[in-house]
């Protein structure tokens, strides 16, 4: 395999994804492209792909075996506490300090946090310096022919020295023009005002201020493999809220029904299944400008679930009592670029008895496939890390999980 340059390794990737994976087309496409070349084999073609998606490179990984090393109470409470003092240290500098591998720290830090309080652990998943995204990563940019340039998970963190990181740079057309949309950058005209209320614009981040680089604010959690705004309306945050609304599972007579297992009750959730994706997802939308986050998470409950409006006055009192805020911040979703990305608030509605939103039939609206009352539990797939956010209610109301 080392007959292939860098240059044409990443080329066999393209070529593969952009020829439904099949071995076949992309040895054709790659002879037409390079007459006086031997095509790749079938093994190097699935090789390099594969090291492509699992490490984020194209060149081959030497497998080295490390022994274990033992996570010692004492040194996951030694962890706990680096990680408290300065949660912006990264992955390799922290492991270098312990003396330990990336791997057996990515162990600890998931004991450090499945042993902490429910509002640590959620801000310790997705913290700038301790979370790594993944969706938006070496893969190929949605709706698009784009492909992310490669980036392995020691050099997601912009603190990591990356010379040869040169991102492709993709803003959807259809973007370009439209009243919910940033206009390009750089420009003479357009001057957004970073970190802070730019008009009805909300640019301040959930994690604190972000760094502008040549004129282009800077994705907190780290690289993605392409700039530009994608497919995204706003230049930074793109701010968007997500209603968890569950109810008890019960039987025919009424009763709660219980996991045979944890004993615990089991916990249902409004999911709707994504145009985009097919994944699905809690039933969330962008904030308009100007607009309260509470008014947009009634309006997106109404149109991706319900999608009626006989019973919108009880929806109205059931959102009115308020909900309880389990998450505000990034949300790792495959839409994010170097220079846009999306952050939520997710706020819990629970209808306790069932007698509310808990009895309606749900219809899916325009924005949806499909939407159901979904049992929760460990095993949920859900869009981005909507999954981190539910199991934060389960573990709030003390449901199986």
């Amino acid at each position: 395999m080392n007959r292939f340059t860098p240059k044409e390794r990443s080329e066999i990737v393209t070529l593969y994804i952009e020829n439904s994976r099949s071995v076949v087309l992309t040895q054709r496409a790659y002879r037409r492209k390079y007459r006086n070349k031997q095509a790749p084999s079938d093994n190097t073609i699935r090789r390099l792909f594969s090291n492509f998606v699992e490490h984020g490179t194209v060149e081959d990984r030497p497998h080295v075996v490390h022994k274990r090393p033992i996570r010692s109470n004492e040194l996951i409470e030694m962890v706990r506490k680096s990680v408290a003092q300065d949660p912006n240290v990264s992955y390799r500098h922290r492991a270098q300090h312990f003396n330990v591998s990336g791997t057996t720290l990515r162990r600890i830090l998931k004991d450090v946090q499945d042993g902490a309080p429910c509002s640590e652990m959620m801000a310790a998943i997705v913290r700038p310096g301790i979370f790594r995204h993944v969706m938006c990563r070496n893969n190929l940019y949605p709706r698009s022919g784009v492909l992310r340039y490669p980036v392995p998970d020691e050099l997601v963190y912009w603190s990591e020295d990356y010379g040869e990181y040169c991102p492709p740079f993709y803003t959807a057309p259809h973007i370009n023009g439209q009243v919910w949309a940033d206009a390009p950058l750089p420009s003479e005209t357009f001057k957004p005002q970073w970190n802070q209320l730019d008009g009805n614009v909300n640019r301040v981040s959930y994690h604190g201020a972000y760094h502008i680089k040549d004129g282009l604010p800077r994705n907190p959690i780290g690289r993605t493999g392409i700039s530009g705004r994608g497919l995204l309306g706003r230049w930074g945050p793109n701010h968007a809220a997500d209603p968890i609304v569950t109810r008890w599972k019960r039987n025919d007579s009424g009763g709660m029904v219980s996991d045979s297992k944890t004993g615990k009750n089991i916990l249902q959730m409004v999911a709707i299944q994504r145009q985009d994706n097919k994944l699905w997802a809690i039933p969330g939308g962008m904030v308009d400008p100007g607009e309260n986050v509470s008014v947009t998470l009634k309006r997106e409950f109404t149109e991706e679930a319900l999608n009626f409006t006989d019973k919108g006055l009880m929806v109205e009192e059931f959102f009115k009592s308020g909900g309880v805020q389990v998450y505000s911040g990034y949300v790792d979703d495959f839409r994010n670029t170097d220079n846009a990305w999306i952050e939520t608030m997710a706020l819990h509605f629970h209808d306790q008895d069932g007698t509310k939103v808990g009895q309606l039939n749900l219809t899916a609206g325009d924005d949806a496939m499909n939407v159901r009352w979904t049992d929760v539990d460990g095993s949920l797939k859900l869009h981005a890390n909507h999954a981190d956010m539910v199991k934060e209610v389960a573990i709030r109301l003390n449901a199986h999980w």
